[in-house]
């Protein structure tokens, strides 16, 4: 048998002063996060765990469905204790091969979910399990019916490159509120093999829950964009997340694909046809407005595209918005938010966008749903402060005892600070850009 320490590990509260995010002036505190190197991995020997999973009308582990899936990872009234644990065989494998899913247990809010598949996750955020790892659950690894919540797949971020642990969480709102899909965020407290590894967020899975939570029919394809674009030369680049095996969505990406290869009038009637005022110009104009510069408008990175049957019509949607409200880790000196790539003029690497520029009646367009994204931010202001105020008095007391996190906490609180301060100045610093 192997060791199997699975306990709850949430850390203490902390006494931190009252915090008001609406006043930039208050004074932060000058404490230190704490760095976790190689050799805080604790090793188990290999066996078995023997664990009873929990299922029925009171437990987690359930049927689920409907719009409502994974509705308790969303709520904002407490961070989830997400316990881990894995045996040697399948630690080691992950450290071969990190994204491959092995065995693994978990438990959940103190709920014994048993047996699910585990690997890790992200590109550049990738760390190996000796860091803050990035993690995804499949709880339907084993038992096809297996759901918690009525999720079958759970993707917890480890925002090392968010200090303030609220971008997604911010960033995601302004789609929402304009009636577009973004994944639902939340946060959890996270153990692998009794070891703590910190503060996560908590975020839909690219399936059919996701599809359920935001399209009339969820039953079209939904492809995951990694330097993908509508063109031929960027058009192999887009892989088919949901269903996960279809041969006839495959072919409909090539289809609108070939929307980039029209040029005029062509162009901009086949993008209006396909994609419309909401799956397209709506789309980039907030990508563009809550400055998530690694997304489709600059970096052809982090975004779906997703095919709805019954309308017949295409749409954009984010996903890893860490680096939104122009942030850049990388600019080092002068990392702050709002800093980096603000102009929303400065969105026109995607082909689309590209094409649209130089056509005067698509741009005429697409500027004017800038200035519909300002009055969005504007119009949603309040509620995105209310979410800092939520999300900060939710997470303050975890961030200092996170062992994991790359920023300290000094480097959390300015965070939260810059995002209070800059948001609702953003709306005119769009219209100004963009000479409305």
């Amino acid at each position: 048998m192997f060791l199997a320490l699975v306990v709850g590990c949430i850390p203490a509260t902390l006494d931190l002063p009252t915090r008001d995010v609406r006043d930039p002036s208050r004074i932060v505190p000058d404490r230190k996060g704490v760095h976790a190197g190689d050799d805080a991995v604790e090793q188990v020997d290999g066996g078995e765990i023997e664990t009873e999973t929990v299922f029925g009308d009171t437990g987690l582990a359930d049927a689920g469905g409907g719009g409502e899936d994974g509705k308790m990872f969303w709520q904002l009234d407490e961070v989830r204790e997400v316990d881990i644990t894995l045996p040697q065989e399948s630690y080691s494998a992950l450290q071969q091969s990190p994204t491959t899913y092995v065995s693994g247990e978990v438990v959940i809010e103190g709920e014994d979910i048993g047996e699910i598949g585990v690997r890790l996750k992200g590109e550049s955020t990738y760390r190996p399990l000796s860091g803050k790892a990035g993690f995804k659950l499949k709880f339907d690894f084993t038992d096809d019916d297996k759901q918690v919540d009525g999720l079958r797949r759970l993707t917890l971020h480890s925002n090392v490159y968010d200090p303030s642990f609220l971008h997604e969480l911010t960033s995601h709102h302004v789609w929402q509120a304009a009636g577009l899909a973004a994944k639902r965020v939340g946060y959890a407290w996270v153990t692998v093999n009794g070891l703590d590894y910190g503060l996560y967020t908590v975020v839909d899975t690219a399936d059919e829950s996701f599809l359920k939570a935001f399209y009339d029919d969820p039953s079209g394809a939904l492809w995951e964009a990694e330097g993908a674009d509508f063109y031929t030369g960027r058009c192999s680049g887009f892989e088919l997340k949901e269903p996960p095996v279809d041969i006839e969505a495959s072919a409909s990406i090539f289809e609108a694909c070939g929307v980039g290869e029209l040029q005029g009038d062509d162009f901009y009637d086949q993008l209006d046809a396909t994609f419309g005022q909401a799956g397209f110009f709506e789309y980039v104009a907030i990508e563009a407005a809550v400055a998530h510069w690694d997304g489709y408008g600059l970096n052809l990175n982090n975004w779906f595209v997703y095919y709805e049957p019954e309308s017949a019509s295409w749409s954009m949607a984010p996903h890893s918005t860490d680096l939104a409200w122009g942030w850049n880790p990388w600019d080092y000196g002068n990392a702050t938010c709002f800093n980096y790539q603000t102009d929303p003029r400065s969105y026109d690497n995607g082909r689309l966008l590209e094409r649209c520029n130089a056509h005067p009646e698509c741009k005429e367009r697409l500027y004017e749903t800038y200035e519909w994204a300002a009055d969005l931010i504007e119009d949603e202001t309040d509620a995105i402060l209310d979410l800092i105020d939520d999300g900060y008095a939710l997470i303050a007391e975890y961030v200092p005892n996170d062992p994991r996190m790359e920023y300290s906490v000094q480097d959390f609180e300015q965070h939260v600070d810059c995002l209070q301060e800059k948001i609702p100045q953003r709306p005119d610093v769009i219209r100004a850009r963009v000479g409305l």
